[in-house]
C-alpha cells in the first residue's frame, strides 16, 4: 500500500526496470513495474510518444493517467512504475482508461 507517489526520474531506475521489472499489458498500454523497491512509496513515469498526437493531446492523456493512478495509489505496492501507451489510446475515453488500469492493477496485485 502506497502512502505517497512521486516521479520516476533517475536513469538508474529506468535501467533497473528494464533489467528486473515485470510487465502487464492492456489493449493500449504496458505497465512495467518493480514492486518492493521502495517501502511505502511509488515512483511513476509516463511514456507517451509523439505519434499519439500534438502536445495538447499527450499532456491531456498524461493528466488523465496521473489522475487514475492517484485513485489507485492505495492498491499499488511500493515500487517503480513506467506506463507506456500505444496508438490504441487515441480513441479511448477516460472511463475506458480507468477500467483498463483497474484490471491491470488487479493483475499486478495477484501476480506478486
Amino acid at each position: 500500500m502506497v502512502q505517497s507517489m512521486g516521479s520516476l526520474r533517475r536513469e538508474a531506475d529506468f535501467n533497473l526496470l528494464r533489467k528486473r521489472g515485470r510487465k502487464v499489458c492492456g489493449p493500449w498500454f504496458c505497465i512495467y513495474y518493480l514492486s518492493d523497491y521502495y517501502d511505502n512509496y511509488a515512483k511513476i513515469a509516463f511514456s507517451i510518444p509523439r505519434y499519439i498526437g500534438k502536445a495538447v493531446e499527450r499532456n491531456r492523456r498524461r493528466r488523465q493517467l496521473r489522475s487514475i493512478f492517484n485513485i489507485h495509489k492505495y492498491d499499488l505496492p511500493g515500487g517503480i512504475y513506467l506506463i507506456s501507451v500505444n496508438k490504441g489510446i487515441t480513441g479511448v475515453t477516460f472511463k475506458g482508461m480507468q477500467e483498463d488500469i483497474t484490471k491491470a492493477v488487479y493483475r499486478m496485485s495477484v501476480s506478486r
